[in-house]
């Protein structure tokens, strides 16, 4: 009885492992994955090869862009298509 206990015992145990094993792999996969994915964004996102201040301007430029956006979408909604074209 003692021995078909242990037995059993360790059949469970030596299922659990080889689960974990098996999900340690996939998870190692995906880990791997995900690094060179970083180093990939890290080239396009971080190491830029502009300065601060040029970002910046960038930055700038585009909210002015953005805000001339608006105003003209502001004025066509208020006067149409043909009212005040220039205001911006």
């Amino acid at each position: 009885m003692a021995k078909k206990e242990k037995q059993s015992l360790k059949d469970e145990t030596d299922n659990n492992q080889s689960d974990a094993e098996s999900e340690l792999g996939s998870q190692s996969k995906i880990l791997v994955t995900s690094i060179k994915e970083l180093i990939e964004l890290k080239a396009t996102c971080v190491d830029t090869g502009m300065s601060y201040a040029d970002r910046v301007a960038m930055r700038e430029q585009e909210i002015a862009s953005l805000k001339k956006a608006l105003c003209i979408f502001g004025a066509f909604a208020e006067y149409g298509p043909d009212g005040l074209a220039d205001a911006c």
